[in-house]
């Protein structure tokens, strides 16, 4: 039984690609985006909450 190649997905680009991607594997490519969207989210709100 041959053992596949996991196959992946840019999930991050800093530094504007001086080689310092992220990638993940494409099965958990959106569970990373929703976990991306919901840490900004939160990261906003207690940075508005600190400004209060």
């Amino acid at each position: 039984m041959k053992k596949t190649q996991p196959v992946f997905k840019k999930f991050y680009s800093g530094y504007q690609g001086a080689g310092r991607d992220v990638y993940v594997e494409s099965e958990s490519h959106d569970t990373f985006v929703l976990i991306q969207k919901k840490y900004l989210n939160d990261y906003n709100m207690t940075s508005i909450m600190r400004r209060i």
